[in-house]
């Protein structure tokens, strides 16, 4: 499963992703993104779905949290990034915002 996949071995959690949820606050900052921004979102949630492992994702966890955070990135720059925790084969998207507000997690 994706909670137990390592950096280097993100490509084995392909099928363990089913679906996603979304948080009041991930809804909220969601409706505040600049529309091109918010175009980026559906397309980067159907590429993690179809191949965590894809390096344009750059997907990775956050330590420290409970539950564990992962991380993508919307942009290749990294300047704009999506954040979920699993519960089970469901991804509760969490935040969607800029680096330097998903620092401050």
């Amino acid at each position: 499963m994706l909670a137990l996949v390592g950096c280097g071995d993100r490509d084995a959690a392909a099928d363990a992703l089913a679906e996603f949820g979304e948080s009041e606050a991930f809804k909220a900052r969601y409706r505040k993104l600049p529309p091109d921004i918010k175009a980026l979102v559906g397309p980067a949630l159907k590429l993690l779905m179809e191949n965590p492992g894809a390096k344009k994702l750059r997907l990775h966890p956050l330590n420290g949290y409970d539950p564990k955070l992962w991380k993508i990135d919307l942009l290749p720059n990294h300047i704009w990034q999506l954040a979920f925790h699993l519960e089970g084969t469901k991804a509760v998207l969490c935040f969607v915002g800029t680096h330097k507000d998903a620092d401050r997690l």
